[in-house]
């Protein structure tokens, strides 16, 4: 890799958020991240689910953030090769958030972690030394939120109390890291000796650990109980645990390594957070408290003369100063999205300008074959959306959908929905004669019969769609005008029947006939073409399909005979023409229906964007 292609290294990330906005899955994210850490330093053999039975018995406030944030700093340090001071700040701010004692200051600390994590992300977008007036305001909302007091007297007792607490988070991040050597050893070499003691220290494990807490008046009585709750909370817990009695010598070898490494962190561990009350060293939370000072005595200078207003010589006025409010919380590690958000609602700018989407990385693109126009206008549009593993085996070449092959699939007690952008929508399946809202897409999903589907979009469009197996297809779209299209499955393919026939009427009534576009299929179940007919013939083409061995639309012509070409790796688009010949290519990041495209650019190298 070249100096011109090098990708800086980013300083890892924090989300300052309000608590409200914290989501148990970018909790269980971070729980996660502790738990792949100690399966790979054992093969395997240690999980967090298990160890949480054998150590981790220290009493921490019910933090569950701060908790599982700690212990994802102590993984980076015990990975890092050279360990920086920005980490070892991070674990003590986290690690503030969890001290127990004293329990009459538990809220004030857990105010604190926030507080820092907040001036210090933005010393670092900010070339001064200097924090902004409304982050101020957020943070004199937070302090409200959550203990009594000023700002400025919040912060002088920090600074003093800095030593102290520095000195506590250093002692039980210690006793932490000696928990996990414990727990490591104890699961990897069986040295549990009874069931009935394993059984007893699960149920002490999990106690006071069954919810999403932030509450600085509980407490966790197990470390690792706790991250383990969040974890299953999430829906990601892992097997029961199970005692190795045969454990290899090299395996022994490789477990005994780590917990020698781990153990000789503890002394410097306190070390390096006893360094951190220091103001004079850049990004230590001494440091931190002495810029918020600053900050804070700047802004009561600013705001000495009172509010200011208007006064009406008949009138009585009153001038009022709004704060912020809302208590913030902070997180290391958000959980991936899962969905995209629709293009058409938002407001802001939810992908690249070709189309790469900022949530998921995935590609999607439309072309328009052929317009018809009438009562109900059709518009043959397709779309390719990189994570539509569903559509593999579509009828339109892998990945592709368009407006009239819509369907829902049948998934356990469920539905999913594929809408004509590509997006997949979970559903409940609804009892026959009752309906499901969804008030993000603005659908309403009515269960007709038990072999129909209506789905709603206001009351301007009705779709319906039909049990054909385990999945609902479409057969008919009406508009409020009463023009509508239907539907039919004459082509067969193996069990499968494939669209054959589209049929536009008005009026509400199927005998008065608009248009009607028959469809041609090749040997593979693909279709190739459409026609329209008149009079029960073939009047023109307009479009058609070429496909690929491995099912991928490689070629489609519109109804002006003009030609785009696509090019495909694990059905992933890595080429594309308009139809002009200019191109745009993609770069992927794996070979999934999951991989997230990382570059594309034109033929001559415009609109090169990297992510």
């Amino acid at each position: 890799m070249t100096t011109e292609n090098a990708v800086v290294k980013r300083e890892p990330q924090v989300a300052i958020v309000p608590l409200n906005a914290i989501d148990i899955q970018d909790v269980a994210s971070s729980a996660a991240t502790f738990d792949a850490w100690l399966q790979s330093a054992t093969d395997g053999v240690v999980t967090l689910d298990r160890i949480k039975n054998y150590a981790g018995f220290l009493p921490v406030v019910g933090n569950i953030m701060a908790l599982v944030d700690a212990l994802g700093d102590i993984v980076t340090l015990s990975n890092a090769k050279q360990r920086d001071l920005l980490a070892w700040a991070s674990l003590g701010i986290n690690l503030i958030g969890v001290l127990p004692l004293p329990p009459s200051m538990a809220a004030a600390r857990m105010t604190l972690r926030p507080t820092l994590f907040l001036v210090r992300q933005e010393m670092r977008a900010s070339s001064k030394l200097l924090l902004s007036t409304s982050v101020i305001e957020v943070l004199v909302g937070h302090l409200n939120a959550s203990i009594v007091g000023t700002l400025d007297d919040f912060v002088e007792q920090a600074k003093g109390k800095l030593p102290g607490i520095l000195a506590d988070a250093g002692k039980l991040g210690e006793e932490i890291i000696d928990q996990i050597a414990i727990g490591i050893e104890a699961v990897a070499f069986g040295n549990l000796d009874a069931k009935g003691d394993l059984n007893a220290a699960s149920a002490q494990a999990s106690a006071a650990a069954d919810q999403f807490k932030n509450d600085p008046l509980a407490s966790f009585s197990n470390v690792f109980g706790a991250a383990n709750s969040a974890l299953k909370s999430a829906g990601k817990g892992l097997a029961n645990s199970v005692a190795q009695n045969l454990v290899p010598d090299d395996f022994k070898k490789t477990v005994s390594d780590e917990t020698k490494k781990l153990r000789a962190m503890g002394p410097e561990l306190r070390t390096q957070l006893s360094k951190l009350d220091d103001e004079s060293v850049q990004n230590s939370i001494g440091w931190l408290l002495f810029i918020l000072s600053s900050a804070v005595t700047l802004w009561r200078k600013r705001n000495a003369h009172g509010q200011n207003a208007a006064v009406h010589p008949d009138k009585t006025g009153q001038a009022k100063r709004t704060a912020s409010e809302g208590q913030l919380a902070s997180n290391g590690q958000q959980a991936p999205a899962k969905s995209a958000p629709n293009p058409e609602k938002g407001p802001c700018k939810c992908a690249t300008e070709f189309s790469i989407n900022f949530a998921l990385g995935s590609e999607s693109l439309s072309h328009t074959d052929f317009s018809l126009p009438g009562p109900f206008p059709i518009e043959w549009t397709r779309t390719y959306n990189s994570r539509l593993d569903a559509y593999d085996q579509s009828d339109l070449g892998a990945r592709w959908i368009s407006e009239f092959t819509t369907r829902f699939d049948c998934l356990d007690d469920g539905l999913t929905f594929y809408s004509a952008d590509g997006r997949d929508h979970s559903y409940p399946l609804p009892k026959v004669g009752l309906f499901h809202y969804d008030a993000i897409e603005d659908i309403t999903l009515v269960r007709n019969s038990e072999d129909q589907l209506l789905l709603c979009r206001g009351f301007e469009r009705k779709e319906t769609y039909v049990r054909r197996g385990q999945r609902f297809v479409l057969s008919n779209i009406s508009l409020r005008n009463g023009a509508g299209v239907m539907l039919h499955y004459e082509h067969r393919h193996g069990e499968h029947s494939l669209l054959s026939d589209l049929i536009t009427y008005q009026e509400n009534d199927f005998t008065k006939v608009h248009l009607h576009l028959g469809t041609m299929i090749d040997d593979h179940g693909r279709l190739i073409g459409l026609w329209q007919i008149v009079d029960g013939e073939p009047l023109r083409q307009l479009c058609a399909y070429q496909y690929d061995a491995y099912g991928d639309l490689i070629q489609a012509q519109d109804e002006n005979g003009a030609v785009w070409s696509y090019q495909f790796q694990h059905h992933l688009i890595t080429r594309y023409t308009d139809r002009t010949g200019r191109g745009m290519n993609l770069q992927w990041d794996g070979s999934s229906a999951k991989a997230k495209a990382v570059r594309e650019w034109a033929d001559d190298g415009s609109f090169d964007t990297r992510l």
